[in-house]
């Protein structure tokens, strides 16, 4: 089964901004939350001259300033729900979005931005009107229910979403995105590719999503560079909102590798979104190479490489150079060794990150049969998993968990052999059966010589004889 969400109204073009007025006109909206990123913007100037004009209230909010966090969006929300506002009006990059996401849903359903981050307070009332303009050709935030939010008080960014928080109208107009940086442009362009690539080797891929994956590519690809040499290209930033756009719709099939490890090296770091994930990219997609090669080869194609006389492998490494290409011509930040210049902090950090967001895990192909080089901490902690026989991995829920979901399973025993980055071996022993006094399977790993298994709760403690120097930077990633 696909069940797939989209705007019901996507409108595309320049001065598509002087809509506005007509879709709340029709909606019989009377008062916005307008929610910003400058207040002296120039579209936002044009947006508040065509409220007033048409005799629409509205109340401005411009204090995120960066990633939201749970105290700026609580803030919002009580003010949208006293100020007893009907519409809100999303004005931004993939920021302000995904806060006014959140904001709107909040001021119809009630509650703070915790509850329905980690404590599942359920989504019952529609959210009010959500209008989302986007200023960046990027994050594609206008066109999912998602909303990162970074949790302070845990330290993490954690996604809440809902069916009911996509937008309703997504406004996409060129001439709004003119006076970006072309830092920002090309790191929203790059973090837009890494959705299209991302969400078309995802396990949860469909032929809906792969649609829009593979145009949003050839979109973006062809167009970032030309926004970089020349920022008042319309045509081109137009092609590159609307390829944000479909990429921000296919990454309803889950993202990979590249952002599992980007977005909490991100949160650490205090690094943009798009930055840290466009970091590694390249190097997920060679390590992902042996699973998803005939995904890639289309990926490759898109990309403009030949494939006559050449095998899938090479035809593959072709298009992951051209992106390297792509990444340097638009002087993308790439030494990848600074992000962790504390690197005992960044690998304890970025393990605590990865835990408590395992449910991206399993949209990777790669991660699906389970790691086989890791990030090895000094106590003995990892970033990646076991490498065991490729039967278990479909039946694997989650590498870390120590139980899984699968009621009937009852499987033999089965060696792992761990390359540690240190260059040594272990041999352990997977073992996987069933509790009959719960109806679930549960994990349990043990080393080759021995008579008991322990369970997956106190699999750090096995690792700790695979080598305990710690590895510069993220070189597991070779």
């Amino acid at each position: 089964m696909i069940d797939f969400v989209t705007n019901r109204r996507v409108i595309l073009g320049e001065n598509s901004i002087n809509e506005i007025p007509s879709v709340l006109d029709w909606y019989q909206k009377k008062k916005v939350f307008l929610c910003v990123f400058n207040s002296k913007a120039e579209s936002v100037q044009i947006i508040e001259a065509l409220l007033k004009s048409n005799c629409i209230q509205y109340v401005i909010y411009d204090k995120i300033v960066n990633e939201p966090d749970l105290d700026v969006i609580d803030e919002g929300a009580a003010l949208c729900a006293n100020e007893k506002c009907d519409a809100v009006i999303a004005v931004g990059g993939g920021s302000i979005i995904d806060a006014s996401k959140v904001i709107s849903m909040i001021a119809s359903n009630g509650g703070v931005t915790e509850d329905y981050q980690l404590n599942g307070k359920p989504v019952k009332e529609i959210p009010i009107l959500f209008i989302a303009v986007a200023t960046t050709a990027g994050t594609g935030a206008e066109a999912t229910k998602v909303s990162v939010v970074y949790n302070q008080k845990k330290g993490f960014k954690k996604a809440i979403y809902h069916n009911s928080m996509i937008a309703e109208v997504a406004i996409l107009d060129p001439l709004v995105t003119v006076g970006l940086p072309v830092k920002v442009t090309v790191a929203t362009g790059m973090d837009a590719i890494t959705h299209a690539i991302e969400s078309y080797i995802s396990n949860n891929a469909n032929v809906i999503s792969k649609m829009y994956s593979l145009k949003a590519l050839e979109l973006l690809a062809n167009n970032i560079e030309a926004v970089y040499k020349d920022p008042g290209n319309l045509k081109a930033r137009e092609n590159m909102l609307l390829g944000s756009y479909f990429a921000g719709c296919a990454i309803s099939a889950g993202t990979c590798l590249a952002h599992i490890v980007g977005q909490p090296v991100g949160a650490i770091f205090k690094i943009p979104h798009g930055d840290s994930c466009t970091i590694f990219l390249t190097p997920s997609m060679r390590l992902n190479m042996e699973y998803v090669k005939k995904e890639y080869v289309e990926i490759a194609k898109i990309l403009g490489i030949e494939t006559s006389g050449k095998t899938d492998e090479q035809v593959v490494l072709e298009g992951i150079e051209r992106l390297e290409e792509i990444e340097k011509n638009i002087t993308i930040y790439q030494d990848k060794d600074q992000v962790c210049a504390d690197t005992e902090k960044c690998l304890k950090q970025m393990i605590e990150n990865i835990e408590d967001n395992l449910g991206n895990l399993m949209d990777n192909a790669f991660l699906k049969s389970i790691f086989e080089k890791f990030l090895v901490y000094p106590d003995g902690r990892i970033v990646a998993y076991v490498k065991i026989n490729k039967d278990l991995g479909n039946a694997l829920e989650l590498p870390f968990a120590e139980v899984i979901d699968q009621a009937d399973l009852c499987l033999p025993k089965y060696t792992s052999h761990i390359q540690c980055l240190d260059g040594t071996e272990t041999a352990y022993r997977q073992l996987v059966w069933k509790d009959r006094r719960q109806g679930r399977g549960t994990v349990l790993v043990g080393r080759e010589r021995g008579g008991s298994c322990r369970p997956a709760g106190d699999l750090f403690s096995l690792f700790r004889r695979c080598g305990r120097s710690l590895c510069p930077g993220f070189s597991g990633f070779r």
